[in-house]
C-alpha cells in the first residue's frame, strides 16, 4: 500500500472505491485502537485526512483482546481494563480527527460474527463440514467488542454499524457458500486472502453495509 501495511487489493475499502467513492485506506492487519492513533496522525501528515474529509471509519476492536492488545500494555485477561483502554483510545481518536476535520462524520464499524456461540470453526477442509472448537474466551471477547464499540460510538458521537447482527448465519461455522470468515486451516472457504479474516463474500458484505454511512 505504500503505507507500511499489507492490504488486500480487493478489501472492502477498495470495493467502495470501485463504486466511485473517494476512500483513503489506512487500515492495517493486527491493528488495535491504540495503534490506530498513529494511523490517524500518518493520514493527516499525508494529506488524506483534511477539513474536506466527509467521514472517518474506526474499524478496530477484537485485536485489543489478543497479543497486540497485550503489546499495548493492557492485560487482555482483564476485560474491564481492555474496555477502559479502548474507550480512552476512541476519545483520543475522535479528538485528533476533529482537530483537523471538525465536520467529518465518525463511523465505528462493528465486526462480523466470527463464532457460532462459543464454537469457532478453524479447520475447514471437508466441503460443507467445518470443524469447530469451543473457545469461551473468544466468544466472550466477541460480545465485549460489540458492547464497547456501541458504547464508544455513542460517547464520541459516531455512528455504529452493527455488522455482527447483520451477518448472523455467515460465521466461520456456516456452509462454505455462506461463510464470511475463513478458518485457520482452510481449503473450502471460497476466495479468501488471509486466515481468520473475511472472505471475499465477507468483504462484499461489509462494503454493502458501510456504503450507506460513509
Amino acid at each position: 500500500s505504500g503505507k507500511e501495511c499489507l492490504q488486500a487489493p480487493d478489501n472492502w475499502p477498495r470495493l467502495l472505491q470501485d463504486e466511485g467513492l473517494d476512500v483513503r485506506d489506512w487500515s492495517c492487519t493486527a491493528q488495535t485502537s491504540r495503534t490506530m492513533l498513529d494511523r490517524i496522525d500518518a493520514s493527516i501528515a499525508a494529506g488524506d485526512l483534511t477539513a474536506d474529509t466527509d467521514s472517518v471509519v474506526f474499524p478496530v476492536g477484537l485485536n485489543n483482546f489478543g497479543p497486540w492488545g497485550q503489546k499495548d500494555g493492557v492485560d487482555v485477561t482483564d476485560f474491564d481494563a481492555v474496555q477502559d483502554a479502548y474507550a480512552a483510545d476512541m476519545r483520543e481518536a475522535a479528538r485528533r480527527v476533529r482537530a483537523v476535520a471538525p465536520d467529518a462524520a465518525l463511523v465505528v464499524s462493528g465486526m462480523p460474527q466470527i463464532g457460532h456461540g462459543d464454537r469457532y470453526c478453524i479447520v475447514n477442509v471437508v466441503p460443507d463440514h467445518p470443524a469447530g472448537l469451543s473457545v469461551p474466551y473468544l466468544a466472550r471477547a466477541e460480545d465485549a467488542v460489540q458492547t464497547m464499540q456501541r458504547q464508544s460510538a455513542e460517547e464520541v458521537g459516531a455512528t455504529f454499524v452493527d455488522l455482527k447482527a447483520a451477518s448472523q448465519g455467515h460465521d466461520s461455522c456456516a456452509p462454505d457458500a455462506d461463510r464470511y470468515i475463513a478458518g485457520l486451516i482452510d481449503t473450502t472457504t471460497p476466495d479468501y486472502k488471509m486466515i481468520i479474516h473475511p472472505s471475499q463474500a465477507g468483504q462484499r458484505f461489509i462494503a454493502e453495509q458501510m456504503a450507506g454511512v460513509v
